[in-house]
Formats: C-alpha cells, structure tokens, sequence
C-alpha cells in the first residue's frame, strides 16, 4: 500500500494505526486470551498441513517446492512427509466432518492444525509488522509454524525455537531436509 509511505498523505491524520512497527498505535494478530497457553496439545499424527484458501500464486510455488522436497516422486512412500492442503489451495486432504473431532477453543481449524507436527505458515505478502494468525492458530493449537512472511517476526515469537523461520534455508531442498531432521 503505497500510501501508507506518502508522507504528503500521512500528514491528512493525527494517528496511525496499523500493523507497521513505527506506527503511533498498532494492532496484532496475537489473541490476548490468557487460557489460550493453558490449552494441552493433542497428539501429534500427522506430519505437516497448510490451509490456505487465497492461492497467491509466490505462496503455492513455495508450497509446491517444498512439498516435492519432502515427497519427491523417486521416494518410497514409507520415507514420504506428506503435507496435507487442507484448503481451497492444493487441495489434497479432506477438512474432518463436522463432529469428527473436538474443537479446541470453539475453533475446529485450531483442533485440525493442532493434530500436525508443523503448520505452513506462510503470509500473503512480506512486511515488516506484518504477521497474522497464520503464525499465532500453529502455536496456539501446539503445532510449529513453518513461517515465511514478516522479516521481523522473530521479535513476535516467544522463543527463537518456537518455529522455523523458512527464509533461513537457501532451497526447499534444505528446509525439508531440516523438516526430516526435526521429525526424526
């Protein structure tokens, strides 16, 4: 959004209030529920899922370069780490059926995340300030967001261990390789 670094616009306002780190007021996507950290982890019985239902196209090839990574066509399907798209994006596993499986939080998504080793978290689009509930639900639901988006977001996480950051690996190659390594 371009307007938003028009200093001639900007002057228009008293007080900005947006996502952006400098601004005079911000707002989070972290939901400010304490019983949120209270909440048991389920068992973990998949390997990685990705909800996604805006197909931005950088976000699917990242998706799908990673995805050939974990499961390339050559692999054994013993030595497979499938990721399931549980969204209108790649979709390749079905949502649970209503009743299936018990909300966590009054959240089915949070319950179905919360059954995978690693969510995909990656944004619509790379900003600084910018991360959304795509990082928070993974945590919340005791998954660990494998996260492309804010370049600052460590300084959203509460340990530096709390997820992978997927701009630390030069290819999806290594990112899956450390995936594998993680899940071993």
């Amino acid at each position: 959004y371009p307007l938003l670094s028009d200093a001639a616009f900007l002057q228009r306002f008293d007080i900005r209030y947006t996502h952006q780190p400098d601004a005079d007021l911000t707002f989070s996507y972290l939901p400010r529920r304490a019983e949120i950290f209270r909440t048991p982890a389920p068992p973990k019985t998949r390997f990685a899922n990705w909800v996604a239902s805006n197909c931005v196209e950088h976000r699917v090839r990242k998706v799908q370069e990673l995805m050939s990574a974990l499961c390339p066509l050559s692999a054994e399907k013993d030595d497979c780490r499938q990721v399931d798209c549980l969204g209108a994006c790649l979709r390749n596993a079905a949502w649970p059926e209503e009743g299936e499986i018990a909300p966590v939080l009054g959240s089915t998504k949070l319950a179905v995340i919360g059954r995978y080793k690693f969510t995909l978290a990656y944004e619509n689009s790379q900003a600084e300030g910018y991360v959304t509930e795509k990082f928070f639900h993974p945590l919340i639901a005791g998954s660990v967001p494998v996260y492309w988006g804010a370049p600052d977001v460590g300084g959203f996480a509460a340990h530096p261990s709390s997820y992978v950051n997927a701009e630390d690996f030069g290819s999806a190659a290594e990112l899956a390789a450390h995936l594998a390594y993680l899940d071993r």
